[in-house]
């Protein structure tokens, strides 16, 4: 299994994002390969903060730019 972490903060608010390729759901073979993501947001300032949106950009193997929004 193949770990990433990924980690920004902004604002006291620390975003942590673990990417892990997923080997029992791919299919090499047919050049599908399947990943999950687990991410934490903790704030480490005094300010109480809302998450209104969400809006990733990841990038794959290939290059390709994935914009997600939701």
């Amino acid at each position: 299994m193949l770990n990433k972490l990924n980690k920004q903060t902004t604002k006291n608010i620390i975003i942590t994002i673990v990417s892990n390729y997923e080997a029992g759901n791919s299919r090499p073979d047919k050049d599908y390969f399947a990943f999950s993501y687990r991410v934490t947001i903790k704030n480490e300032g005094q300010e109480t903060v809302q998450l209104m949106r969400r809006h990733w950009f990841i990038n794959d193997a290939n290059g390709e730019l994935r914009e997600v929004e939701g």
